[in-house]
């Protein structure tokens, strides 16, 4: 501090409080290691988007980074668990946008991507969860690689849920840390990819199937990759309609 001028002092002081006012609030659920035999979160994605990933974010835990980058362009970023609120849209929406507990509206494929669990595996979203069902991966041996999957309208506000196929008492839901979850834990974790060859806004999202203390919480138990497509504009539409209006006239002075 000697030498260091008052004007110099309040610039140093008002510059900090902007960098920390910038990032404060996301708040990130702990990814615990895989159990042996299982695959890592950073397994998990090498080995779907087949290249290599460097952890280049804030470690949350052994297992997961908020932020992922091969180098080459493509990146994976954390999407907040807690403390940013809001509602994520499925197709607009960023990491530093909301949470990932509530979302918006949108169109939209999902695709079980893994499976490291004893339980089958159904993935959708709304309450009452089972009449939206997307996703439902058997039991059996694990998998990693292409799943079931399934296109889908969102509709206006939801969010997402998971549940054996079984049913029974392991149904989560992203909202779990709002809605006062039996554990008290957080049941999902999301990341934003970028960089893929597509139009599409694309989301993983990484699940954990059983209750506390029950559950490992290493969030490889069912693997989801969703993507948002945006929905004809109203231009193309117009185009369309000219188009039929025109055909229409052709027909009829024939």
């Amino acid at each position: 501090m000697r030498g260091m001028s008052t004007m110099s002092l309040i610039l140093a002081i008002s510059t900090a409080s902007v960098l920390l006012s910038g990032t404060a609030g996301a708040g990130y659920t702990n990814v615990n290691g895989p159990h042996p035999g299982e695959a890592s979160v950073l397994h998990i994605i090498n080995t779907i988007y087949a290249t290599t990933f460097n952890p280049v974010g804030t470690p949350t835990g052994v297992g997961a980074n908020t932020k992922y980058d091969n180098g080459l362009g493509l990146a994976l970023t954390r999407v907040s668990d807690f403390g940013l609120g809001g509602s994520l849209n499925i197709l607009t929406g960023t990491p530093t946008s909301a949470d990932d507990q509530f979302w918006s509206d949108g169109r939209a494929t999902a695709r079980a991507m893994a499976k490291y669990a004893g339980f089958g595996q159904s993935f959708g979203l709304g309450k009452p969860y089972a009449e939206k069902l997307f996703v439902s991966v058997p039991g059996g041996p694990n998998f990693l690689g292409g799943g079931p999957s399934s296109a889908f309208n969102t509709g206006a506000n939801f969010v997402w849920g998971r549940a054996d196929n079984a049913g029974g008492a392991n149904t989560w839901f992203s909202d779990e840390l709002t809605s006062a979850a039996r554990d008290g834990r957080d049941h999902l974790v999301t990341y934003q990819v970028t960089g893929l060859p597509t139009n599409a806004t694309v989301w993983l999202l990484f699940w954990e199937d059983n209750i506390y203390p029950n559950g490992d919480f290493d969030f490889n138990d069912l693997v989801v990759e969703v993507r948002a497509v945006p929905v004809p504009g109203a231009a193309l539409l117009g185009v369309i309609g000219l188009a039929m209006v025109s055909r229409l006239r052709r027909s009829l002075s024939a």
